[in-house]
């Protein structure tokens, strides 16, 4: 799917705006420009927060070790959506994410032991994902899962062979993010980058495969950085957003946006249903409760 870039949207707004089109966005000094700019970022920020959209949405995996409780979240992980966590050689489900007061519960042995482990995740500038009872040599080696909602709600331009590149910007492509460290323009190789660690060559360029969220602060100086989301409404929000900071009416622009929003939301509703839990929150235990013990 092909997204808007940061430009085409603050392009699309402008008229609405009764603005001139610009031509340039990051790098303008027009104030009316540089607004626009920033409410790109914060209506998409508020709009990626307010719905488990599916173009946010990704599948972690992770090898238990023996010996080892505590396991890295990805690094662009913003809400874990509850009872997706599941041991894949097992076939059973992890219970959890649990909440402080049980987890405590169960270390303390208040809590009879199960044979299936349970999961908390806790920490603040290093997110950790940890397990109990610990993993065993008999678990070593086996493949859990879980799916999140990505703080990575921009992407950098999509990767195309043969094409000048300005130095320490990014690529993505088939929904990888890669980063270069030279500072110099090149123009790219033919091999397209698909790793998903290290760093490879495309025949001309290094790119360093990386899972660091790419958000709004990660906007810079790129006017082609991609917006992941549906357009249409990111270009309703800047509209009501911009008036509203420059003291103009905009209430109901706000209610128009917040309809197409709200239906929006219905039909990704109507489709499948998510529940999310913000990290480290008790969801629907009893549910993964129900789940009988042993493989089934």
């Amino acid at each position: 799917m092909a997204y808007s870039t940061i430009l085409q949207i603050a392009q699309a707004v402008a008229p609405r705006l009764q603005l001139p089109t610009p031509s340039v966005l990051v790098t303008t000094v027009d104030n009316n420009v540089l607004l626009i700019l920033a409410m790109i970022n914060q209506t998409v920020q508020d709009i990626a927060r307010d719905y488990a959209w599916p173009e946010l949405q990704k599948e972690y995996t992770f090898t238990l070790a023996t010996s080892t409780a505590s396991y890295a979240l990805p690094a662009d992980v913003d809400i874990l959506l509850s009872e997706t966590f599941w041991n894949r050689d097992q076939r059973w489900p992890l219970i959890g994410p649990i909440d402080a007061v049980m987890w405590q519960q169960y270390k303390s042995g208040i809590i009879a032991s199960l044979p299936r482990q349970r999961i908390r995740v806790k920490g603040w500038t290093d997110k950790q994902l940890f397990i109990d009872p610990t993993p065993s040599s008999d678990d070593n080696g086996q493949t859990c899962v879980f799916e999140y909602i990505s703080k990575t709600t921009f992407a950098p331009r999509t990767w195309v062979a043969s094409t000048s590149w300005l130095g320490n910007n990014a690529c993505s492509y088939n929904g990888n993010i890669y980063v270069r460290g030279s500072t110099g323009a090149a123009t790219t190789g033919t091999v397209a980058p698909t790793h998903t660690s290290g760093t490879v060559s495309d025949g001309l360029i290094n790119w360093t495969y990386t899972d660091a969220a790419y958000d709004s602060t990660s906007v810079n100086n790129n006017d082609t950085d991609q917006v992941i989301l549906d357009s249409r409404i990111i270009e309703d929000g800047v509209v009501w957003r911009f008036k509203q900071e420059r003291g103009l009416d905009f209430e109901g622009l706000k209610a128009d946006a917040q309809t197409q929003l709200d239906i929006a939301k219905s039909k990704l509703a109507a489709a499948s249903i998510v529940t999310v839990s913000r990290m480290g929150s008790l969801p629907n235990t009893l549910g993964l409760w129900s789940y009988p013990e042993g493989n089934f």
